[in-house]
């Protein structure tokens, strides 16, 4: 099958889980509860998992496929065998030891960036999205203090509303960025184990997403307005690092290179969300006392500790 026309098909199958799971809490309004709350701490473990597990090994893999790659095509040269055949007792003592430990360093440093830029990626997203400010004018509040009260506390839902979804927005996109890269690599199993790992998180997210929206008081219009930004932001960001990465790639760098970092770079952003959102608002709902210390319950830390080995336990299955 055409690359391009996987990369639909999953992405069709993206939007219509999302925006399918994320309508479920308008159906079963009044049912929330403890189930709810697992199914959101099972959400997190997923997430931390395929971090972990598949986004990160996948990730690394492809980066040393590329490497290999480079090396056979290069050894496959008339000028480089040439040169390999003139120096051949150079190479074996102190060329290929040199050339071997290059390699490993140039791996070890796109590793470590994409990463790091993946998390700090995120970290902009955040302090853009909170930095954002709905300000009341000076007047309005001093003429009628019961007035502005009223006109800052709804700014400032409707600042965690908006906040809230952006950040699960680029985080959506994050997810595409990985699907995509992984269609560009042309390894089928690689292209499954992502887009199973995505699908996987991507449903509790969209399930969460909406009851915080309810939780907040948001109308239904409003409501499902957010939702589709939401469920379009993956197959959207799927096709841009698609066209990206087969298109406008490096011509120093083979596929394979520009999938692993973009593949790592999306591991980065899982991290981010796993480590500054979702672990914390974990512990924070263990207690509705605010003052009580904060832990994790033993139900809770099951359910994380499940999901975390989800997507190993899938990924074993599928070994290459």
């Amino acid at each position: 099958m055409e690359p391009f026309l996987e990369l639909t098909m999953m992405s069709i199958a993206m939007f219509l889980g999302c925006y399918i799971s994320g309508r479920l809490p308008l159906w079963i309004q009044g049912r929330e509860g403890k189930s709810q709350e697992l199914m959101s701490v099972f959400g997190a473990g997923l997430l931390v998992g395929t971090a972990f597990t598949v986004i990160i090994p996948e990730g690394i893999r492809t980066l040393y496929i590329s490497c290999l790659e480079e090396d056979m095509v290069s050894s496959k040269t008339p000028s480089a065998a040439a040169a390999r055949k003139e120096l051949e007792p150079v190479n074996e003592v102190v060329a290929a030891p040199a050339h071997e430990h290059q390699h490993h360093r140039d791996n070890e440093m796109i590793v470590a960036l994409s990463l790091l830029l993946g998390f700090l990626f995120m970290l902009f997203v955040d302090m853009l999205s909170t930095s954002s400010h709905f300000h009341s004018p000076r007047g309005d509040l001093d003429s009628n203090p019961s007035s502005g009260v009223l006109l800052m506390q709804s700014s400032n839902k409707t600042r965690r509303v908006c906040t809230a979804t952006l950040g699960l927005v680029v985080h959506a996109a994050a997810d595409g960025i990985a699907l995509g890269a992984a269609v560009a690599s042309h390894h089928s199993d690689v292209e499954f184990i992502v887009f199973f790992a995505i699908m996987l998180h991507k449903a509790p997210t969209a399930f969460g997403l909406t009851s915080y929206l309810v939780k907040e008081g948001n109308d239904l219009r409003r409501i499902n307005k957010l939702l589709l930004v939401f469920s379009f932001a993956a197959p959207v960001g799927a096709f841009i690092t698609y066209t990206l990465v087969t298109m406008l790639g490096s011509p120093s760098m083979s596929d394979s290179a520009n999938t692993s970092i973009a593949m790592l770079f999306s591991a980065g952003t899982f991290l981010y969300v796993a480590t500054v959102h979702i672990l914390p608002d974990i512990t924070n709902s263990s207690t509705a006392d605010p003052d009580a210390p904060k832990h994790v319950t033993c139900k809770q830390f099951i359910f994380l500790i499940i999901g975390a080995f989800v997507p190993l336990l899938f990924s074993l299955g599928h070994h290459h």
